[in-house]
């Protein structure tokens, strides 16, 4: 589950629209590459909004060994915060 920060709380002022949102995921200390597939949201993402989407990764190899259900993660950019989330589930693909 991810819960976008409003713009009030930091996070973006305008919505993310897309099939996809490449981005950089903070888990501990660790910073990687990911990309959220936003389908289930209607390919878009308005400030303050709480969802829940599909996740990859650029090296999963790197990623999974840190991560299971109820393991918060950050979503950030070069200057901010922009979501606070916690993985429900974790799959890994063949």
């Amino acid at each position: 589950m991810i819960k976008f920060r409003s713009t009030e709380m930091g996070g973006w002022e305008t919505p993310i629209l897309g099939e996809k949102f490449k981005t950089i995921i903070k888990i501990d200390s660790a910073l990687h590459d990911c990309c959220l597939y936003l389908e289930d949201s209607g390919n878009r993402i308005n400030p303050g909004d709480t969802l829940i989407l599909p996740m990859d990764f650029l090296f999963p190899e790197a990623v999974l060994p840190k991560i299971g259900p109820g393991k918060k993660f950050e979503l950030v950019t070069l200057t901010r915060t922009i979501a606070d989330g916690e993985f429900v589930e974790v799959r890994e693909v063949p």
